[in-house]
C-alpha cells in the first residue's frame, strides 16, 4: 500500500502533510489511469518518457496539420515552438498534456473532414477528458451527418455515467475537483482576468461579490456577443472545414480557465488564417497577424512578466478570433473553398 492510498488526488491539505508539497492534479478522477504507465517507473524514468513522448506528440501534430491545411508543413515546424508565446515550449516544460489534447481534437477534425462523424465523436470525448471544453465541438458532427446525433448522445452518456459513477462512490474527491475548479476559473488568463486587471490599474476594487463586479458583467458581454456572433455564421452556412477551423479559437476565446500553453490547441486556426489571407492578398494583414503570432507575448502585457506571460496571448487570441469572425462573414466560401483540396470536391 502507497502512502497516499485512499487519498484524493484534490486533497490539497492532507497531501502536503504526507509528502511536503503540495499535489497539482487538476483532470477529472478518471483521468488518472492514463498515467498509470508513467507511475510504473521511477521518476527520472518517467520524466524521460513523457518527454519523448511530448517530442513525439509535435512530430504528429504537424503531420496532422500538414493533412489538414494547405500550409508548407516547413513553416509550421516553424510555428510550433514559438507561436502563441511559444505555448508548446511551456506545455512540454510544465508537464501538461495539451499537446495530447491537441493530438486528438485535430485527429477528431481530419476524421470529420473524411465523413466519419461518429468516429470524430469518440476522438473528441478523448480530447474532452481532461479539458471539458472541447465537447463543444461535438455539433460538428451535426453538420456532416444528421444521422451523427446517435454518437453525440453516446459520448454525452458515457461523459455523464462517468461523472454520476465519481459522486456516488468518491463524492469527497468530486467536491475537490469542483472546488479547484472554482478557484482557478478567475485567476487564469481569460477575458475576465484582463478586465480585473485593468481595473486594478485604474485603482478600481477588486473584491467584492462576483455579480456586483464590473469584469464580470464585461465577461458576461463578451460570452454573448462570441456567442451571437457565432451562431450567426453557422446560420449563414459557413462550410464543415471552415467553422471547425474556427470554433476551437472560438471556445478558448470565451472559456472561464486558461494557462499560456492552453493556447497550443488553436496554433493551426490561427497559421490557417494567416496562410489564407496571404493567398486572398491581404499581405499586409497576414504579416501583422504573423508579428503577432510571433510575437513574444510578456510585451503585450500590462500587468507585468511572469505570472502574467499568459495574458498577452489572450490580446493574441482575442485578435485571432475577431479577425477569423471578420473573414467568415466576408469571405465564408472562398475560406471553404480554400480548406477543400480539389480531390475532394470530385
Amino acid at each position: 500500500m502507497g502512502p497516499l492510498e485512499g487519498f484524493s488526488p484534490y486533497d490539497r491539505i492532507g497531501i502536503y502533510h504526507h509528502l511536503g508539497r503540495f499535489p497539482h492534479f487538476v483532470y477529472p478522477i478518471f483521468v488518472l489511469p492514463l498515467f498509470l504507465p508513467l507511475a510504473l517507473l521511477g521518476p527520472n524514468a518517467a520524466l524521460v518518457l513523457f518527454g519523448v513522448l511530448h517530442v513525439a506528440g509535435f512530430a504528429g501534430l504537424i503531420l496532422l496539420w500538414r493533412r489538414l491545411l494547405p500550409v508548407d508543413w516547413r513553416l509550421l515546424a516553424l510555428l510550433l515552438p514559438v507561436g502563441f508565446g511559444a505555448a508548446a515550449i511551456h506545455d512540454l516544460c510544465s508537464g501538461n498534456i495539451v499537446t495530447f489534447e491537441a493530438l486528438a481534437l485535430w485527429f477528431a477534425i481530419l476524421l470529420l473532414w473524411r465523413g466519419r462523424s461518429s468516429a470524430f465523436a469518440v476522438w473528441i470525448a478523448l480530447a474532452a477528458a481532461p479539458k471539458l471544453l472541447w465537447l463543444g465541438l461535438l455539433p460538428l458532427a451535426l453538420l456532416r451527418a444528421r444521422e451523427a446525433w446517435r454518437a453525440l448522445a453516446f459520448v454525452a452518456a458515457a461523459f455523464l455515467a462517468l461523472f454520476g459513477l465519481w459522486i456516488l462512490t468518491w463524492q469527497d474527491s468530486f467536491a475537490g475537483w469542483l472546488g479547484n475548479l472554482r478557484v482557478t476559473t478567475t485567476i487564469r488568463y481569460t477575458v475576465f482576468t484582463a478586465l480585473r486587471d485593468i481595473d486594478r490599474l485604474l485603482g478600481g476594487e477588486i473584491g467584492g461579490p462576483l455579480l456586483l463586479r464590473w469584469e464580470s458583467w464585461g465577461y458576461g458581454l463578451w460570452l454573448i456577443f462570441v456567442g451571437v456572433t457565432s451562431i450567426v455564421l453557422i446560420r449563414r452556412g459557413i462550410g464543415v472545414r471552415s467553422a471547425s477551423v474556427f470554433l476551437p479559437l472560438t471556445l478558448l476565446a470565451a472559456w472561464p480557465g486558461n494557462l499560456s500553453y492552453t493556447w497550443l490547441a488553436v496554433l493551426p486556426s490561427a497559421a490557417a488564417l494567416v496562410f489564407f489571407l496571404a493567398n486572398q492578398g491581404e499581405r499586409l494583414l497576414a504579416l501583422a497577424l504573423t508579428v503577432l503570432l510571433l510575437l513574444p507575448q510578456p510585451l503585450l502585457s500590462w500587468a507585468g512578466l511572469g505570472e502574467r506571460f499568459g495574458l498577452g496571448t489572450l490580446v493574441a487570441v482575442l485578435v485571432f478570433w475577431l479577425a477569423f469572425a471578420f473573414v467568415l462573414r466576408r469571405r465564408p466560401w472562398q475560406l471553404e473553398a480554400w480548406l477543400t483540396p480539389a480531390k475532394a470536391v470530385h
